[in-house]
């Protein structure tokens, strides 16, 4: 089987997946029952995600004409985090499109939308107290993390130099680098040094 065909069926599995935890996105979708949008990310194939009510197909292949075309980096990826930032992208050059815009941000909000009940799905498995305490640690773990990378990157720097000792000071490096080129004159005299006695 090519690349193209495992990379497009897990990415069909997935997206599927992950839509099926949020019931909300089974009217998303309707919305969109019927069209098709072909998304480009350099360096990847083509793929095309063909939208049902029942479910979400890519193919590696797709013989009509889409109702949208994307194209785009895997760095442009990243900033699609937000519907509406879609025509300030397309001005940037980072984001080609044809055809339907509106599609393409219906499309986006299809998975930005998510909210996905996590709790209900887990307690299927494990029952719903445990389902509870999981889902409920979960949160707070993730609070206390949001809450330590939203420290400033100075805060950070401060603590990695003065209480890990990771950084070091602009004095510091000074003196460090002025050591370093006396350490490189003596060597060189050293050297001068000895080819003279070897002779």
């Amino acid at each position: 089987m090519p690349l193209s065909s495992l990379i497009s069926a897990g990415v069909e599995a997935l997206s599927n997946q992950v839509l099926a935890l949020d019931e909300s996105s089974e009217a998303r979708r309707g919305q969109l029952a019927g069209k098709v949008l072909a998304i480009k990310i350099t360096p990847l194939p083509c793929f095309y995600f063909v939208i049902s009510e029942q479910q979400l197909d890519v193919l590696n292949q797709y013989e009509a004409e889409p109702d949208c075309s994307l194209s785009m980096s895997l760095f442009t990826l990243a900033e699609l985090k937000q519907a509406d930032k879609i025509p300030s992208l397309i001005k940037q050059d980072k984001l080609q499109l044809e055809g339907d815009i509106k599609l393409a941000q219906q499309f986006a909000d299809l998975f930005l939308q998510l909210d996905p009940d996590f709790e209900e799905k887990l307690s299927q498995r494990i029952g719903d107290v445990a389902a509870y305490q999981v889902v409920s640690k979960s949160r707070t773990v993730a609070q206390a993390l949001k809450s330590v990378l939203n420290k400033t990157p100075a805060k950070i720097n401060e603590i990695a130099s003065e209480e890990w000792g990771l950084l070091v000071g602009q004095l510091e490096y000074q003196s460090w680098q002025q050591q370093v080129q006396a350490m490189s004159k003596d060597l060189d005299k050293l050297a001068l040094r000895i080819e003279g006695l070897s002779k």
